[in-house]
């Protein structure tokens, strides 16, 4: 509102947009898609037992480290100088 009391216009554009000719990402080239796909089916298939294994391997490193924390934690919550001795809460604060 201005200060008058009337009320305030906005511009209008003045420039026509193009229309665009055809929209993005519609179409794609599909020559010879079952020659690709059966290739990397294959080396998907080759790969995959690889990265199970890895997974597993992970997996129990993850296992193992967790395991040795909680050990050490212990460690320090059983400790004869501790005021809150046994109480795991106070890993929390």
């Amino acid at each position: 509102m201005r200060p008058g009391g009337g009320a305030v216009t906005l511009p209008k554009a003045t420039v026509q947009l193009q229309v665009p000719t055809q929209p993005l990402g519609t179409s794609f080239p599909t020559s010879q898609p079952s020659k690709f796909k059966m290739e990397e089916d294959e080396e998907e298939e080759q790969t995959s037992g690889l990265s199970q294994i890895l997974a597993g391997v992970g997996f129990a490193v993850a296992l193992v480290f967790l395991i040795l924390q909680l050990m050490l934690a212990n460690v320090w919550i059983s400790a004869e100088d501790n005021p809150k001795k046994g109480e795991w809460a106070q890993l929390l604060e």
